[in-house]
Order: C-alpha cells, then sequence, then structure tokens
C-alpha cells in the first residue's frame, strides 16, 4: 500500500481497531485513511510541523499530536 500524501510524513499511527492510518506532515496536515481500500476519509489542518502523533486506545476518536511548536494537543476525529 502506498499513500499518497504530498509531503514529507513525520508522524504515524494506526487506530486500535486497526482500520484507518494517521499520518501526520510538514505542512501541518494530520490525513486519515481508510487500510481497506486506500481512501483518504478526512483531513485536519494544525497549522504546525507535526513531529507525533497517537491515538487514544480507549477512544480512537482522540488523538494527540506534538507539533514544532512545542506544544501538544488533543484533537477529536469523526
Amino acid at each position: 500500500m502506498v499513500l499518497p500524501v504530498g509531503s514529507p510524513v513525520w508522524a504515524v499511527a494506526i487506530t486500535p481497531d486497526g482500520t484507518r492510518i494517521l499520518s501526520g506532515s510538514v505542512d501541518g496536515v494530520i490525513r486519515i485513511w481508510d487500510i481497506a481500500s486506500s481512501a483518504l476519509l478526512a483531513t485536519y489542518s494544525v497549522g504546525s510541523f507535526i513531529y507525533g502523533l497517537a491515538v487514544n486506545p480507549k477512544n480512537k476518536s482522540q488523538i494527540v499530536i506534538a507539533l514544532r511548536a512545542g506544544t501538544c494537543i488533543i484533537l477529536e476525529i469523526q
């Protein structure tokens, strides 16, 4: 599987149920992909270089993002 992100990727995560991949790029965009179909499901712009991603193992709609600015944010996704 090759996902056409379009910007250098520095962070990836897989949801606990194994159905989605999240990628975080230098363009400040999180992309959510369906593993079975490779379809791009959603994008979220956080406005800063993304260094890390983690998915809450008990709530796959909640992710933590580590940003270049030296901060972490919690984001609720669909």
